[in-house]
């Protein structure tokens, strides 16, 4: 089963242009708060992982302001506690906030809790001393699902389940839908999302590292080829390929993978492969396939 078929693309210097991002730099210009027809009580999910997305009973909740959008990811990067106003301005306008920047935001929150009310959920945002907390239930979010769901796949590997674990890990991995936060143009919100994306990649690697021990490396060739392609950096996953290639029968492919792995680390990063993966390729040029599987049992690849 592919779990790579919504790639986080590489998070750089390049901003997403958006209808809104002068709303962003000119807050004078603020819009109304989404007309949202009531309802009671509808069940709301909250997904950071991908563009920021608000569902209720299963549709879509739009947030047309740009700076409603980024409060609100900012309070839910840190629910249940009190996120100061002046993290809530530097999420939307980072070190260039304007003169009437504290009551922009207080406007933003005030549209937001019309939003939740209207969803026939007002108490959803407190106001606190210095700043506000927005009170979720742990599973409204989909990070905090993915969390739950990454331990317990932890869980079930160090007890050698391993066809849960590699079943949950999957689960675990389909909570996204792009790169983290993407959309948003502020450092802080990025930087949160690339931290985020890094949990993604890293849980990756670990279901990867469980299948080839388990005997899958011809099923995750394609992913990986995916992966790196996106990754090209990663050496961890590249070591992963070659070894799942070398372990489908497939050693030219995987030396030659060794070989355009270093050449992407030389030209863009003026580095030599790491010595776990310097390793793997002497035991794949050497046709050595104990010494290849020992490197991945006692964890010395990349």
């Amino acid at each position: 089963m592919g779990l790579i078929h919504t790639l986080p693309a590489h998070r750089g210097g390049f901003r997403p242009a958006t209808r809104d991002h002068h709303q962003a730099r000119h807050p004078d210009a603020a819009p109304p708060a989404p007309a949202v027809a009531p309802r009671e009580s509808a069940d709301l999910g909250f997904r950071l992982l991908g563009p920021l997305e608000i569902e209720a009973e299963g549709d879509t909740v739009e947030l047309p302001s740009y700076r409603q959008r980024a409060v609100l990811a900012a309070m839910l990067l840190d629910a249940n506690s009190v996120v100061a106003v002046d993290r809530l301005v530097e999420a939307v306008w980072e070190d260039d906030p304007p003169p009437t920047a504290h009551k922009q935001i207080q406007m933003c929150v005030s549209q937001l809790r019309r939003l939740f009310e209207s969803l026939g959920h007002d108490t959803l945002i407190h106001t606190r001393p210095g700043g506000y907390q927005l009170s979720l239930d742990d599973e409204s979010v989909d990070f905090h699902r993915f969390e739950r769901l990454r331990d317990r796949a932890r869980g079930a590997a160090h007890d050698e389940r391993t066809g849960e674990a590699a079943r949950v890990f999957q689960q675990a991995l389909q909570a996204w839908r792009g790169s983290a936060l993407a959309g948003f143009h502020s450092r802080f919100l990025q930087s949160r999302g690339t931290w985020l994306d890094e949990l993604r990649w890293s849980t990756y690697e670990e279901y990867v590292e469980l299948r080839l021990r388990t005997g899958h490396a011809s099923e995750l060739v394609g992913e990986l080829t995916v992966a790196v392609a996106d990754q090209p950096t990663r050496e961890r996953l590249s070591a992963y390929l070659i070894l799942a290639l070398y372990q489908s029968g497939r050693r030219a492919d995987a030396l030659e993978t060794y070989l355009a792995t270093r050449e992407v680390l030389v030209s863009l990063l003026g580095i030599e492969p790491g010595h776990g993966l310097r390793r793997l390729h002497a035991a794949v040029l050497a046709d050595d396939e104990r010494r290849a599987a020992a490197l991945l049992r006692e964890r010395l690849i990349a």
